[in-house]
């Protein structure tokens, strides 16, 4: 509240010994909306996905679903999340290679999952792989256009439908044509 001279913990924002390396995003569209994916410190796995709409007063682990481990050991690092620019009760997640590594989570009173992977034959998921995101994510965020933008290890990745119930590789642009 002081410009980060001081920090205090945010209400009820868990402080116990496994709290790793939290990643945070802020909802554009209600600004008291926003979610903490939160790594396990010992194992870099998930631990907790926790929301709030109080700006930080009261956060609840989502609840309602099973989020899969899209962290896979690497939620140190790798560790992405944003919110849909015009939905707080959006927010998609991405982390390390799984077969669950991008996923679209919908937390309203009918809480569902979505996973957003990529169709390919390449079986060494490397840079070449120009037809969906590569694993390692470490970025998320949105375009003007309403497009999700995915920085992860094999470049940059643009979803050019993310509100497509049904994504699949053909809806993804490689943007590394210069990189």
């Amino acid at each position: 509240i002081d410009g980060g001279a001081n920090w205090t913990r945010a209400g009820n924002f868990p402080s116990d010994a496994n709290v790793g390396n939290p990643k945070l995003a802020i909802s554009p569209s209600s600004p008291t909306t926003l979610y903490a994916a939160v790594p396990d410190r010992s194992t870099s796995g998930l631990y907790q996905l926790l929301k709030t709409t109080d700006a930080g007063n009261t956060w609840t682990q989502l609840s309602g679903m099973t989020i899969p481990d899209y962290l896979v050991g690497q939620g140190n690092y790798d560790n992405a999340i944003t919110v849909d620019p015009a939905n707080p009760n959006i927010v998609y997640v991405g982390g390390s290679y799984s077969p669950d590594m991008l996923l679209k989570i919908v937390t309203n009173s009918g809480s569902t999952i979505q996973n957003i992977v990529r169709i390919s034959g390449d079986a060494n998921n490397d840079a070449s792989d120009v037809l969906g995101p590569h694993p390692d994510q470490q970025v998320m965020v949105f375009d003007t256009a309403g497009r999700l933008l995915v920085g992860d290890d094999g470049g940059v990745f643009r979803l050019e439908n993310p509100g497509n119930n049904t994504p699949t590789a053909v809806n993804w642009t490689a943007l590394n044509n210069t990189l």
